[in-house]
């Protein structure tokens, strides 16, 4: 994994902490911003824990079908 793709890991990491901690509006840009990278670099695993980590907001956020559809295309992923 080339090194930009770690700050990327980094990033998602930190917005899955931001989620635990209750801070939605923090997580979300990380979120968005590691996606994008991961989907740039094509590497399909990357692509499929992104999409989970965006399901995982979604879901604290109560906003179920939406993160049924990030799950579902993790899992098409997978």
């Amino acid at each position: 994994m080339p090194g930009n793709l770690w700050a990327m890991h980094a990033l998602e990491l930190k917005g899955r902490a931001m989620v635990v901690e209750g801070d939605w509006t923090g997580a979300r840009p990380l979120h968005t911003e590691s996606l994008a990278a991961w989907r740039d670099s094509g590497v399909r695993s990357c692509i499929a824990h992104g999409l989970e980590a965006c399901a995982s907001l979604a879901l604290a956020q109560l906003q179920l079908p939406r993160a049924v559809r990030l799950l579902g295309a993790a899992d098409a992923i997978h």
